[in-house]
């Protein structure tokens, strides 16, 4: 498992390729168009409610830049399955008109079962954003030497 809040992972060109020549499954890439890099730097008076907030902010505060190649070429990587619920999730409410369901996951365990599973070499863990991998892709990225990526293994339930 490959544990993660991002909404959206970015990655370079060589883990891309990587990915695309062996053939992993469960997994696209987009082109990224870098407008801007820098760090952002919050507003005494604004009040961050999350990440997904503060990434959004920015955006429109970094400086555009003058080679922004020079960071690239980067990708999105758009993973493409999901897993079942793990255990111990329980649905709390589900909303009629968008479906956005809301769960208390207190109980829940990290561990994947054959009925849940996705036939992917890569994929989300329902009800979090946890990206779980199959031992080709974390062989891959080890003997690949990439870095900025962790692995936990996961509990499985035959």
């Amino acid at each position: 498992m490959w544990p993660t809040t991002l909404i959206c992972t970015v990655v370079s060109k060589e883990v891309k390729d990587v990915f695309i020549n062996n053939e992993i499954t469960g997994v696209n890439f987009r082109k990224v168009d870098i407008d801007g890099i820098g760090k952002h730097e919050p507003w005494d008076d604004y009040p961050v409610v999350d990440d997904s907030i503060a990434m959004l902010d920015l955006v429109e505060l970094t400086e555009k830049e003058e080679d922004p190649e020079q960071y690239g070429p980067l990708y999105q990587m758009v993973i493409l399955f999901e897993s079942g619920y793990p255990p111990g999730i329980k649905i709390v409410n589900r909303c009629r008109k968008c479906g956005y369901i809301e769960i208390d996951n207190e109980d829940m365990e990290i561990s994947l079962s054959s009925k849940t599973v996705p036939e992917a070499d890569i994929f989300f863990l329902k009800s979090t954003r946890y990206i779980v991998v199959s031992d080709k892709v974390k062989l891959l990225m080890e003997k690949s030497n990439f870095s900025n990526v962790s692995f936990q293994k996961v509990g499985w339930d035959s």
